[in-house]
């Protein structure tokens, strides 16, 4: 992923600030097909994904 910008600001006659920006970005190759961030659909994965963060949370063992 690639980002950028540019701005440029300049005084005109009578105390005015003209100021223009542009902000940009571009991916190239992104070949992700999935969404890292979406949860399986199984209730029992989900139950324990949320204990495992419970875990990694509050330590290890803790929960059991």
């Amino acid at each position: 992923m690639q980002q950028w910008n540019l701005g440029v600001e300049h005084e005109l006659p009578g105390n005015v600030l003209l100021s223009v920006a542009y902000v940009g970005s571009k991916g190239t190759h992104l070949t992700r097909q999935f969404d890292l961030n979406q949860l399986n659909s199984s209730p029992r994965k989900r139950e324990s994904l949320v204990l495992d963060n419970l875990g990694a949370i509050f330590g290890p063992g803790s929960l059991k």
